[in-house]
């Protein structure tokens, strides 16, 4: 114990120089100008792709920088070790530190204790906090003053919802559905008004049909024009069930015409990759890993293949219906409250037949409906939904 003790000493020592250099160099102060604003943190759990990454990224863009100051700042490293979306953030904040990149671990939360002491935040609003939460609680609840959100973005009780347990330091839980609110309130006694439920939006600029006419993921992997295309698009871990989608493909190998692309990174792409191989789907899946330009995607699809066992929203569903297109969904806690069975494609009940009843409902929509069924209401749900929508709720937190 003795010597443990002793070698923690002496890392921490060894590093404390740097940490100073850090300080000066990475943390400025306060601007004039930026004093008359009103100062927003961001506490992002990575810079990679996922839709609480992307939550934070579209707010982070949207706040008016006649009246925010926005700084980013990301603790932990990425499980896959790498920061896809570095310059996304470096492009929509005012200020960006990936605190592993800059220090070692045993400085991070006096880091962040600068970081706040200096820039005197009015507002801090931490994403998917329980990655932080026995880090951050200690430090930033220094500074009383500013205005404490969390938004909980998912709906697994004993991870979750674990933030409860510093009930003391939060203003408000936001939730994205409410689903979740409702269980906050069930498991943890949150009472429901330190709760606000703001959906996500979608950027409806961004997704619209009529600013795509290109085929660039077509051409990519020379999709015939009158192949029908089914997209899976999200992080590849084990909730989001990325396997199913192979299982599928397997299913309807025989069936002309059809072909799927899959979309994300994470600690399942390897295992995928190679189920693809071992399968002879090459010609009928296409992985494409971290993909930046979702839009572009969605506009060539014609339809969604949403699979998760567990899904407080589903970004990329309404992300699809900005764009017309239908989905095909679990019938997993906050999608049903967006989305409507038979109106904005087909929701099914997650069993031991969804894969069976998802091939049918994909070849129902595809290859029985009009192809411009869902093109209008779809549209109509996203624009309801809409991220200008989604910012207006929390600057009124603000």
């Amino acid at each position: 114990m003795a010597r443990d003790l002793y070698i923690i000493k002496l890392l921490y020592i060894c590093h404390l120089p740097k940490y100073f250099e850090v300080l000066n160099e990475y943390i400025p102060n306060l601007s004039s100008i930026e004093e008359t604003k009103t100062r927003i943190l961001f506490v992002a759990p990575y810079m990679s792709m996922g839709g609480a990454e992307k939550v934070v990224l579209d707010l982070a863009r949207s706040l008016d920088r006649k009246k925010y100051v926005v700084d980013i700042v990301s603790i932990t490293n990425n499980p896959d070790r790498s920061n896809l979306w570095r310059e996304l953030y470096a492009e929509v904040a005012d200020h960006l530190w990936h605190i592993p990149d800059l220090i070692h671990r045993a400085f991070r939360s006096g880091f962040l204790y600068h970081i706040a002491r200096i820039r005197k935040y009015d507002v801090v609003l931490m994403s998917h906090a329980i990655i932080y939460i026995d880090t951050l609680t200690p430090v930033l609840r220094i500074f009383p003053e500013s205005k404490r959100y969390c938004i909980i973005h998912d709906v697994y009780p004993d991870w979750s919802f674990d933030v409860a347990r510093y009930d003391f330091f939060w203003n408000k839980y936001i939730c994205v559905c409410p689903f979740a609110a409702q269980l906050l309130t069930e498991l943890k006694g949150i009472p429901p008004a330190k709760i606000e439920v703001i959906p996500n939006g979608v950027d409806t600029n961004q997704f619209d049909p009529i600013c795509f006419c290109n085929n660039f993921y077509r051409n990519k992997f020379r999709i015939m024009p009158d192949d029908k295309l089914v997209a899976f698009v999200a992080r590849m871990n084990p909730i989001k069930h990325p396997e199913y989608v192979i299982k599928l493909a397997r299913l309807m190998k025989e069936i002309p015409h059809i072909r799927f692309v899959m979309a994300g990174d994470g600690p399942m792409l390897e295992e995928i990759t190679q189920m693809i191989h071992s399968e002879g789907l090459q010609e009928s899946v296409f992985m494409l890993g971290a993909v930046d330009d979702v839009a572009q995607l969605m506009s060539e699809i014609d339809l969604l293949y949403h699979c998760a066992e567990s899904e407080a929203f589903g970004l990329c569903i309404l992300e699809a219906m900005a764009m017309g297109k239908p989905a095909v969904v679990p019938r997993s806690e906050g999608i049903p409250e967006f989305f409507e069975d038979g109106v904005n494609g087909i929701m099914l009940n997650f069993d031991e037949d969804f894969i069976e009843n998802s091939k049918k409902a994909i070849l129902h929509i595809l290859l029985e409906e009009p192809t411009d069924k869902y093109r209008v209401v779809n549209r109509k749900k996203a624009e309801f939904l809409s991220l200008e929508t989604q910012v207006k709720h929390y600057e009124a937190l603000f």
